[in-house]
């Protein structure tokens, strides 16, 4: 997919550039829009090509956590105080980093296993209303299933982008039109790097279903965050230490998307909320040139994976 990675443009719509494609001349095409011409085209590659599985995968960052906005604010103060000479200019590490991200909180706000702020609210909110202007606009149709990270931030963000899409119609070239069910199924390997940052230490499994009992969970989903709990193991006088590498991540997320591309019930046009690390390693394993997404943000990846498990 071609797409212009800049903050306005996916939230123009969706990165996606105007373009004809091979099969795009006839007076029919002529008349729909770039996102239909985008999926007939799709839907042509497919056809002409049984032996691998093409997937249009809408990977959206969750939006502002309590951990963000605490984050940004003591780099502004670790900036202000590099100012008045309080603390070493260029400094390695910052104070989020070696004072904060591995508490709970500061007695005022809580950040393990973050929930939004109200600004990460409102992103979602925003996400929600660009996929009901380009459904409405440019005819796109709702993805045929959805993936979300365990942790509140995302299961939070993904409810409020699609809470209201129940009543939105889905056409389908072999079915009647009709309502589609949304149910996002909660993916251990979707989850942010790990570490010891608090942040990124989920609930537990009867607080996540308490919480979203709408949404459905993985099967072998535990308890207990027992990826958290196998980096204390890890580390046992050091906890802080503890540190998922990209290579680590990357093996996890390839296993994730081949997960899901032989899950022919996933179908082609795939959401995925997760996080901007997650995104990040999912984009070096189809080998995606490097991007920054900002919280709440939304990037397209159509990725072609063949029977040999190559994915670009």
């Amino acid at each position: 997919m071609e797409a212009d990675l800049c903050d306005r443009q996916w939230k123009e719509n969706f990165g996606l550039i105007s373009k004809e494609y091979p099969e795009s001349t006839s007076n029919d095409e002529e008349s729909k829009t770039q996102w239909q011409k985008f999926m007939n085209e799709v839907q042509r590659l497919q056809k002409g090509d049984p032996d691998a599985e093409y997937k249009v995968l809408f990977l959206a960052r969750h939006g502002e956590g309590v951990h963000n906005e605490r984050e940004t604010l003591a780099n502004k103060q670790d900036a202000d105080d590099e100012e008045k000479g309080i603390r070493e200019k260029e400094a390695k590490t910052s104070t989020w980093n070696i004072n904060w991200a591995f508490r709970t909180g500061d007695g005022q706000h809580t950040w393990e296993d973050a929930r939004l702020t109200h600004e990460g609210v409102k992103q979602a909110k925003e996400v929600r209303a660009i996929w009901k202007r380009l459904m409405h606009d440019q005819k796109m149709i709702l993805p045929h299933s959805f993936y979300v990270s365990p942790l509140w931030r995302c299961l939070q963000t993904c409810e409020i982008t699609w809470e209201e899409m129940h009543s939105y119609w889905r056409w389908e070239e072999h079915l009647l039109p009709g309502r589609v069910p949304i149910k996002p199924m909660i993916k251990e390997r979707l989850r942010e790097g790990l570490s010891a940052h608090t942040c990124n230490h989920r609930s537990t499994k009867t607080e996540i279903m308490k919480g979203f009992p709408h949404f459905a969970i993985e099967d072998g989903f535990s308890e207990e965050d027992e990826m958290w709990n196998e980096g204390k193991k890890k580390h046992p006088d050091d906890f802080q230490k503890f540190k998922e590498t990209e290579g680590e991540q990357d093996v996890r997320s390839q296993a994730l998307l081949d997960e899901i591309f032989d899950d022919h019930k996933a179908g082609t046009y795939v959401s995925m909320t997760s996080h901007g690390g997650e995104i990040n390693s999912i984009r070096r394993v189809i080998k995606h040139p490097e991007f920054h997404l900002e919280t709440g943000g939304v990037i397209v990846f159509f990725v072609k994976a063949t029977r040999s498990g190559h994915l670009g």
